[in-house]
């Protein structure tokens, strides 16, 4: 009788360790798209972010409901962080060019905005 009950216990307590330690570990991969491509051009200055935030897009379908450590996980920090409708967050990460990136750069700043919803899933992703 003891040792079922021992059994059953570090039986949970394995059961519970896996979980937690999957649920912590995310690392969500999207075919075509190179995260740490992207994660190493923060400014968008080579266009390499132009590039995959198509491929993103692409795929969007998949990426709405996606919970935002994964997000980070994927497209790594924000350039930087908003309130959007309904104060839902927004993530804007910079995708083009802009006169940080040199001195004849007259194009406007485009950027990639990750609106998140109360439960912090992604709900939007648009090109502005």
């Amino acid at each position: 009788m003891f040792q079922k009950a021992l059994l059953s216990t570090v039986y949970a307590s394995l059961l519970f360790s896996f979980f937690i330690l999957s649920s912590c570990s995310s690392k969500y991969e999207l075919e075509g798209f190179d995260s740490e491509l992207w994660k190493a051009e923060h400014s968008g200055c080579r266009s390499h972010r132009l590039e995959l935030a198509k491929v993103l897009l692409k795929h969007k379908n998949e990426l709405i409901g996606l919970p935002s450590r994964d997000n980070l996980a994927l497209l790594g920090r924000p350039n930087q962080k908003s309130l959007g409708r309904k104060m839902n967050k927004v993530y804007i990460y910079i995708i083009s060019p802009d006169e940080s990136c040199s001195k004849n750069s007259s194009t406007r700043k485009k950027a990639l905005h990750v609106e998140l919803e109360a439960l912090g899933r992604i709900k939007l992703m648009m090109i502005k």
